[in-house]
């Protein structure tokens, strides 16, 4: 895998998720590993601080309702969905 990851890259994966919401959980792993595992990121300040937040929330995306009710703290996919678009939308925002 590219070690550098581009905030296009990034963005791209999460596009995915809001367009394609059967592959949510996939495309949410998608992104936490590519952005944790990158040596380089190649985002500028309000990008990394944007992402960073999203992957934060993230973490506590869970797609089982069964799993969910082990914890209040987890979410599942109408407000992971809610939280990626914010991000897109502040990215694209601060783009502007």
């Amino acid at each position: 895998m590219n070690t550098v990851v581009t905030a296009a890259e990034l963005v791209g994966i999460l596009a995915t998720a809001v367009t394609s919401p059967g592959q949510l959980a996939q495309q949410v792993t998608r992104f936490l590993k590519t952005f944790r595992d990158a040596r380089d990121l190649a985002l500028s300040p309000s990008e990394m601080a944007i992402l960073s937040d999203l992957a934060l929330d993230l973490e506590y995306f869970v797609s089982s309702p069964v799993h969910r009710r082990q914890d209040t703290v987890y979410y599942g996919p109408s407000r992971a969905l809610d939280e990626i678009r914010s991000a897109l939308k502040a990215l694209n925002d601060g783009a502007a």
